[in-house]
């Protein structure tokens, strides 16, 4: 794997009322790097109606997930299969509580491409908000993305 990277990040949820949301798509130009076993993705994001971008780094080994945010939005979000994990999301309107527990998480490594999948349960101010699935694919600048 490249240095540099286009990072493509697909999400869905479904709350309560059964039907899924639609999903939310991103598509961003970042860095990886292999350090001790975990790969580590650096990429900014620019949320709506602010100028300052969002830093976030992503790190995962075949066992764990976390996404750290920082700057408009603030997050550490941990995603182990079968454990939940704890984690305040802030935002410029107030901090929110989160439980995150994966129920399903898959890591695919290959020369030129990784993937992960994460199915996971969403609480917020302990009561069950969603249940969402995250795909998120790491691929060379210089490839397209298969869909």
């Amino acid at each position: 794997m490249t240095d540099e990277v286009i990072i493509r990040i697909r999400g869905t949820q479904e709350t309560d009322g059964g039907k899924p949301d639609e999903p939310l798509e991103m598509v961003a130009a970042g860095m990886h790097y292999l350090r001790n076993g975990s790969h580590y993705i650096r990429y900014e994001e620019l949320l709506e109606g602010y100028n300052q971008p969002n830093v976030n780094v992503v790190k995962f080994t075949a066992s764990r997930f976390e996404v750290i945010k920082n700057g408009v939005i603030s997050a550490n979000m941990v995603f182990e299969e079968n454990k939940k994990n704890l984690s305040v999301y802030t935002t410029p309107f107030g901090p929110i509580r989160m439980g995150i527990t994966a129920t399903s998480y898959v890591l695919q490594e290959e020369e030129d491409r990784l993937s992960v999948d994460v199915r996971y349960v969403l609480d917020m101010n302990d009561a069950h908000a969603s249940d969402c699935e995250l795909h998120m694919e790491v691929l060379p600048r210089n490839r397209e993305f298969v869909l």
